[in-house]
């Protein structure tokens, strides 16, 4: 009787929309886009297109080449943090105001359009005057992190990290510490 409930145990996670496969939301992560620019995306490429992004020397790290960039005023967003390693984008921090956020509705209506993109979070706050929310997907899989925030003053940010590359980061980082021992 055993045998039988394992092999059908076996048959029901080989048969499963998950096994050995991405899934939807692994693959929205992944494949995140915002103003047609994701994760892996050329320095180069981005300095094209953004010529007046404004370096962010204090986030730099010259020892590990990470750069940041600032730009303003994008389209459908107050402005964006963009890291970048070994010339290679690796974190989109898109920054929302609060009149944009409040144009866009609720922070239910938010946090709904979210999930609908990234499934259920693994982490989330809310208070209630809703003032403060924040929910976060880790797609391990797939080596992305994901976090959405609106913060005291109403302002907000989402975030795209590439997992695998910040990894690479506190590796190097730990490398080249010097602490005389």
């Amino acid at each position: 009787m055993k045998i039988y409930t394992l092999f059908f145990l076996i048959i029901l996670l080989l048969k499963s929309d998950h096994y050995g496969q991405t899934s939807e939301f692994e693959t929205n992560a992944k494949n995140f886009e915002f103003n047609q620019m994701k994760l892996g995306l050329p320095l180069h490429s981005f300095l094209e297109k953004y010529p007046n992004a404004e370096k962010i020397k204090d986030e730099d790290d010259e020892i590990v080449e990470v750069e940041s960039f600032k730009v303003e005023n994008l389209p459908n967003a107050w402005g964006g943090i963009f890291r970048f390693l070994k010339k290679k984008l690796i974190v989109i921090a898109v920054l929302y105001s609060e009149e944009y956020l409040k144009s866009r509705g609720t922070v239910a209506a938010i946090a709904e359009k979210l999930i609908e993109k990234f499934g259920k979070g693994y982490s989330n706050e809310m208070v209630e005057d809703e003032k403060y929310f924040s929910i976060s997907w880790d797609f391990k899989n797939v080596n992305r992190y994901v976090t959405f925030r609106i913060f005291d003053d109403g302002s907000g940010v989402l975030s795209i990290k590439d997992e695998e590359a910040l990894r690479e980061i506190r590796k190097e980082q730990a490398k080249k510490a010097d602490f005389g021992f």
